[in-house]
């Protein structure tokens, strides 16, 4: 009986020094765990070397810079019990961006499913001076946030834009020389938009004339000029 209350006691004993003793100095040792991180072209199905950066618990505390590899997986070693954003950056492909909350002691990963920009393809409807409206239709298998600006030359007075969920936008440096800017909110996934605009011009209308828009994404290295010409 005598050793059966021993038993419990050393039992009980034990608990209470791992709940308040070790417990605590493993949860606040410096565990480390291995994070892969990959980035793949999904039309090549091959791996591609880009730049990554890795922030800690809030996105603007980067922690590391790496390049990966285009012969299998980048590892680095992070702490646990944190939040990680693994960030993308390269001048062929758009930016991406990895959430990931590492609070067991196992190996982590991240794969990037990277695309290019794929071109603009656009059509023009209507004619100037026949037609009130022109509508132009841009078509991409990949192109992000789609934003565009425009000019034209002297004989029109005015270009308005007829779509009411496009944004006005600040010039970029790039475009300073161009009338306005818009934000269309969208990006093209194999997909089309149409932009109508009417005009209002004093005179005649020559070869000479011409309304000239511009279109880019969020990171300005993809643009496309398009120039409507010979009116």
């Amino acid at each position: 009986m005598i050793l059966i209350v021993f038993v419990f006691i050393s039992i009980i004993i034990g608990i209470i020094i791992y709940l308040y003793y070790e417990k605590p100095l493993l949860e606040h040792q410096n565990i480390y765990v291995d994070l892969s991180i990959i980035a793949k072209d999904i039309d090549l199905n091959e791996n591609i070397v880009v730049n990554y950066s890795i922030a800690q618990n809030d996105i603007n505390n980067i922690i590391r810079n790496g390049t990966t590899v285009d012969l299998g997986f980048i590892i680095e070693s992070v702490l646990i019990n944190n939040t990680y954003f693994v960030f993308i950056s390269s001048l062929e492909y758009y930016p991406s961006k990895i959430d990931l909350i590492i609070n067991e002691t196992k190996p982590y990963r991240v794969e990037f499913d990277l695309k290019k920009p794929k071109n603009l393809t656009i059509m023009k409807i209507g004619n100037f001076v026949v037609d009130d409206i022109i509508t132009l239709k841009v078509k991409s298998e990949y192109w992000q946030n789609l934003k565009f600006c425009y000019k034209y030359s002297t004989h029109f007075i005015r270009i308005n834009i007829l779509n009411s969920n496009f944004t006005l936008i600040d010039r970029p440096i790039n475009f300073e020389l161009y009338d306005k800017c818009f934000a269309t909110n969208l990006s093209l996934i194999n997909s089309e938009l149409e932009i109508p605009f009417e005009y209002k011009y004093f005179g005649g209308l020559s070869n000479n004339d011409y309304v000239k828009f511009v279109f880019f994404d969020d990171i300005f290295n993809h643009t496309y000029i398009y120039d409507i010409n010979n009116i």
